[in-house]
């Protein structure tokens, strides 16, 4: 598998994120599931991916990462758990790495020009 990013999640210093990385950090080392949905609700990123431990939201992908992984497709994102940011003894962040789970190729500009024309039925240019 190809690594796309390893990093720190953002937004955990808000609510709910806080209680649930520390629920998460308490529960982690039993069983881990992780995986990643579109925020469709946030108003400060509109492609916002929010990566959820065991159900819990806990922090989301950065933004200037994650129109390029949304272009793969979330379902062929593979997520996986790196380790704890910790600070004074506290657990303050989450790093996980993700990667493409087969090649998948994006789409040429060329091929998406020819399917907006045969959508909207009209041989004009259209700017991608």
């Amino acid at each position: 598998m190809t690594t796309l990013w390893l990093g720190n999640l953002k937004g955990v210093s808000f609510e709910p994120h806080i209680s649930n990385i520390q629920a998460v950090y308490a529960t982690a080392r039993i069983r881990t599931e992780i995986f990643l949905a579109r925020d469709m609700a946030n108003t400060f990123d509109p492609y916002a991916i929010c990566v959820y431990f065991n159900g819990l939201s806990v922090g989301y992908i950065p933004r200037s990462v994650n129109q390029g992984l949304l272009g793969y497709g979330l379902s062929n994102l593979a997520v996986s758990f790196v380790g704890f940011n910790r600070f004074d003894d506290r657990v303050v962040g989450i790093c996980i790495k993700i990667e493409v789970r087969t090649p998948v190729r994006k789409p040429k500009p060329e091929r998406h020009l020819r399917l907006v024309q045969k959508l909207t039925n009209t041989p004009r240019k259209i700017m991608v």
